[in-house]
């Protein structure tokens, strides 16, 4: 009796590890899509940026303080994404999801980003 209750135990555990380890990996890939949806995301900001920039840069009047507070404007506004995006996954702390969390909060306040600049122009 103690056998098979000892077998049942250890089957149980087995089936429990193998659907562990297939959610890790489907985490995984989930992740590594985030991240290249990301750093796609980063350029397209990142253009949008250079666009306002370059219009700037052709400005007749205060064309110098514009480009001033326009570079001011990114570095905090990457900080800005950075502390709000913690922020956000606060409830995931420290579970598997929290790195995508993470990554869905930074794609989102990029895209808001690339619009805001995009709306300058």
């Amino acid at each position: 009796m103690f056998g098979r209750v000892f077998l049942i135990c250890l089957v149980l555990t087995g089936i429990a590890h193998a659907g562990l380890e297939q959610e890790i990996k489907q985490q995984q890939q989930i992740e590594s899509q985030l991240k290249l949806e990301l750093e796609k995301q980063i350029k397209i900001t990142k253009q949008a940026y250079q666009d306002v920039m370059d219009f700037i840069s052709d400005a007749p009047i205060n064309r110098d303080e514009q480009m001033k507070r326009l570079i001011e404007a990114e570095i905090e506004w990457n900080i800005f994404i950075e502390k709000i995006c913690l922020l956000e996954v606060i409830e995931s702390m420290n579970a598997r999801a929290e790195h995508t969390s993470k990554l869905l909060c930074m794609i989102k306040r990029h895209k808001e980003k690339e619009k805001f600049y995009k709306s300058v122009l």
